[in-house]
């Protein structure tokens, strides 16, 4: 589903219905979203994704088309600050209601050159 925000409320504009249960898959993700692109092209977007939209795959795709997001990461999503070994989310020392920020850091192993911010909160 895709949703505009408009004075604190999610408004569903466009959604597919699909003939499984379970996660969507990169390419359900992209034409659930690609017909709302080309509707509000004239308009800076931010998609804002729970656990689902955790594709290195579709985080690509979103770059490539220039358009900001934030995606919910599962806690066992590995992670490399330069200088450092790839580590789990989970593993980090992280007190509950501290809020930290890695710029630029490789998101999971499959992904190998492009950096991402990740704001753990």
């Amino acid at each position: 589903m895709v949703s505009v925000i408009w004075k604190k409320r999610a408004l569903p504009i466009y959604w597919l219905l699909l003939s499984k249960k379970g996660s969507s898959n990169f390419y359900e993700q992209v034409a659930t979203i690609r017909p709302i692109l080309r509707l509000l092209k004239e308009y800076k977007l931010v998609v804002i994704g729970d656990r689902e939209y955790r594709s290195t795959a579709f985080v690509l795709w979103l770059t490539k088309k220039k358009i900001f997001f934030i995606l919910r990461l599962n806690k066992n999503t590995k992670i490399k600050p330069r200088y450092k070994k790839y580590q789990s989310l989970d593993s980090l020392d992280i007190k509950p209601g501290s809020r930290v920020l890695y710029s630029k850091v490789l998101v999971t192993e499959e992904n190998k050159q492009d950096r991402f911010n990740v704001v753990i909160y």
